[in-house]
């Protein structure tokens, strides 16, 4: 299981913060909050009316897979547990999003080895929907550097499924689960996490839940987009989010909390080759994160205490 103690994640949050102050004066702090200051403000209210809606619409996809499973929340208490997963986005691939585990074995008493599998489900269906509409962009947008990363990812995404399909694989590392104690104390239950897992990736559930999160994925591109165009920069829909969601699948590969730094780093790189100025590339993945990631993160962070009391 993975362990993400108080101090973890406020070694995480203070890194996170330090990057950016030291990002921000490198960029020019004088020109960057200038920049800020000239952002359309209508825009805004546009980009946080359709977060909400994302946000449902990624809350029934996790219901759907938590009903494959056997474990049938309300509405109200299904959204709860999405809005406590969000507090943990900030981790390495968003694994620690395992507090829901947590949360469901505690208030449901349904056993983490149960509802485990869900994490790695829902990211590795975010890492597809991805996938999926980048190489759609390519038809309205090509570039060479959002092809690589995309065969990269694609031949890894097929590797996966390959691995999770193959029964000796599965049966290798239940073994070595096993004959390792300290695995065995974190992993109680080995056959009925696996159980759940082949449940969460059945072809119609699978089919299911990739729609409805490639949906959603393409309704946050048009806030990326919006995002764009707040800074008088409109480069139109495909290339907007093509731009975005190649520096985020680099910034998954480096495995850092939010895929910090290389993220932002991806991006600027990018859009610089384009002949954008430093400063400006800076200032618009700045406010890209604020209003993907870190504003989620942050409504997870004020939603899990309230649920936690419940």
């Amino acid at each position: 299981m993975l362990d993400f103690s108080k101090s973890k994640i406020f070694l995480i949050i203070f890194s996170i913060v330090l990057f950016y102050v030291c990002f921000i004066f490198y960029s020019d702090l004088e020109i960057f909050l200038k920049i800020y200051s000239q952002i359309n403000l209508s825009y805004l209210f546009l980009i946080f009316s359709l977060l909400p809606l994302t946000l449902f619409i990624r809350s029934r996809s996790q219901s759907i897979l938590l009903n494959s499973i056997g474990i049938n929340l309300s509405i109200k208490q299904n959204y709860h547990l999405f809005l406590t997963g969000l507090s943990m986005s900030i981790t390495p691939i968003g694994f620690g999003q395992v507090i829901k585990s947590h949360f469901l074995e505690n208030k449901y008493g349904h056993s983490i080895s149960k509802s485990l599998p869900l994490v790695f489900v829902e990211r590795l269906l975010d890492f597809i929907a991805i996938i999926c509409l980048l190489w759609i962009s390519l038809i309205f947008y090509f570039s060479n550097d959002t092809l690589i990363i995309l065969l990269i990812s694609t031949s890894i995404l097929f590797s996966l499924f390959l691995l999770l399909r193959f029964k000796k694989f599965i049966i290798k590392i239940q073994t070595i689960i096993k004959n390792n104690s300290f695995l065995s104390k974190k992993f109680p239950n080995f056959e009925e996490f696996n159980y759940s897992l082949m449940k969460l990736l059945t072809l119609k559930i699978s089919i299911k839940t990739i729609l409805l999160i490639s949906l959603v994925t393409a309704l946050e591109g048009m806030m990326i987009y919006v995002g764009f165009l707040s800074f008088n920069i409109d480069l139109g829909y495909f290339e907007s989010i093509q731009l975005f969601y190649t520096s985020v699948l680099v910034g998954i590969f480096s495995f850092l909390p939010g895929g910090i730094g290389i993220t932002e780093g991806s991006f600027v790189l990018m859009l610089v080759k384009q002949n954008f100025e430093f400063v400006i590339a800076s200032s618009l993945i700045i406010f890209l994160r604020l209003i993907t990631i870190w504003s989620v993160t942050i409504i997870g962070f004020i939603a899990t205490p309230l649920f936690s009391r419940k």
